[in-house]
Formats: C-alpha cells, sequence, structure tokens
C-alpha cells in the first residue's frame, strides 16, 4: 500500500482501486440500462456509492495503522482552490462559447449536458448530484483510482521510461475515458478538463482540492445552461 504525502485521502491500493473502479462501472451500467429515467433513484445510488468507497478508503488506512485526516483546509489551499477554479472557468467559457459557435446546431452540447437540461426542470435534485455527488465520486474513480491503476500497468510495461512521460500516458488515458462516458461533441472539453484535474492531483496530492474544483466548475456549467 502506498498513501500520497500530501493526503491520507490519496490511498493508492490495489484492491481498493479495483473495487472503486468496477463498483463505479457496474452502477453506471445498471443506472444507464434499466432505471435511467428515475433521477431520484440515480442521485441516492451514486450517493450512497460515493459513501461507501469513502469508508472503504478509511477502513484501509486505519487497518495499516495510519490515521485518516480530518483537518479543514488550510488558507493556501483555498487560494489554489480560488485560482485553479478561475482558470479552469475561463478556459471552459472560451470553450463552450467556440463550440457554440462552430457547432450552433447543437448547441446544448455533449449528451451528458443534454440530459443534465432535460432532468433538471424534472427532478430539481440533479442538481444536488452534478455539483456535490459528481464530482466526489468522479475524482476519486478517475483521478486517483483509475489513473492508480494504468499506473501500475504501465510501471509493468514500461520499465525504464521517465516517470513523467507513464504519468502523462496515464493521465491521456484517463481523460479519454471520462470524456467517452461524459460526452459527444464536447469530448476535447472534458478531456481538457480531466487532464487539468489530473495535474492538481498530482501536484497537491489532496484529492479534496480536486473535488472542490471539480464542483466549482460544475456550478458553473449549471449556471450557463439557465443563463443561455
Amino acid at each position: 500500500m502506498i498513501v500520497d504525502e500530501g493526503s491520507n485521502i490519496g490511498l493508492t491500493n490495489p484492491v481498493v482501486d479495483r473495487i472503486t473502479v468496477w463498483s463505479y462501472a457496474l452502477v453506471w451500467i445498471l443506472l444507464s440500462t434499466v432505471i435511467l429515467e428515475k433521477t431520484t433513484v440515480m442521485v441516492l445510488s451514486f450517493g450512497f456509492l460515493s459513501l461507501i468507497l469513502m469508508r472503504i478508503r478509511f477502513l484501509t488506512l486505519e487497518k495499516n495503522g495510519l490515521t485518516v485526516s480530518t483537518k479543514a483546509l488550510t488558507k493556501d489551499q483555498l487560494k489554489k482552490i480560488f485560482l485553479f477554479t478561475f482558470s479552469a472557468i475561463l478556459v471552459e467559457a472560451a470553450m463552450l462559447a467556440g463550440l457554440m459557435a462552430l457547432n450552433s446546431s447543437n448547441s446544448g452540447g455533449s449528451a451528458n449536458t443534454r440530459l443534465v437540461i432535460s432532468e433538471l426542470s424534472k427532478s430539481p435534485e440533479i442538481a444536488l448530484y452534478v455539483v456535490i455527488i459528481a464530482p466526489c465520486l468522479e475524482e476519486l474513480v478517475f483521478r486517483q483510482s483509475m489513473f492508480n491503476g494504468f499506473m501500475r500497468g504501465l510501471d509493468r510495461t514500461m520499465k525504464g521510461s521517465q516517470r513523467r512521460i507513464k504519468q502523462l500516458l496515464a493521465a491521456l488515458l484517463v481523460a479519454l475515458v471520462f470524456a467517452a462516458i461524459h460526452g459527444d461533441s464536447s469530448s476535447l472539453m472534458y478531456v481538457l478538463m480531466s487532464l487539468y484535474l489530473q495535474a492538481i492531483y498530482l501536484r497537491e496530492k489532496d484529492i479534496r482540492l480536486n473535488m472542490v474544483v471539480h464542483g466549482a466548475l460544475n456550478a458553473f456549467s449549471l449556471a450557463i445552461i439557465f443563463l443561455v
């Protein structure tokens, strides 16, 4: 087991990572093919899954004699969150404007965005999922567990290669999966967003920063949906 230097939440354990990725995939498939129209069920299912996955990580830490950090974010971290979020919003706004200009016939954006728009009017609780549940769950699944899994695979197959190169390849693979799940016309935007969030995690080594920045970006996207 390896623990990131910056945060005990940054646990990387092969078994925990597999449980995280496959449980997310299973719930996603079940909800997409069976009960996608039941938004409340989706929100509750993913919210419950988020709590379970976080608890598994905490129990694994405690089992290995490590304490779970419950310290609040520092002022320096809050400043970084603001800077990371502000710069990402500027880039996202520019890309959204470009997408709308180039593809005016499909101004609804990605399939994921259109689904959110259609569901919001029927089920306001979808906003809870978009701003809080999805950022927490997706950062655990993609930026942490899936990235760790790809890194372990690359470590086995690319022995002798520089770690930076393997990190870049792993981040790109995660970004492609992340974009495939979320988008169609705006897949590039999701790729860039994933790479940006991965860079934050590698730099700061605290998944909580990722969750807050991701949530703020989703909140911005929701605001755009309502304004446009």
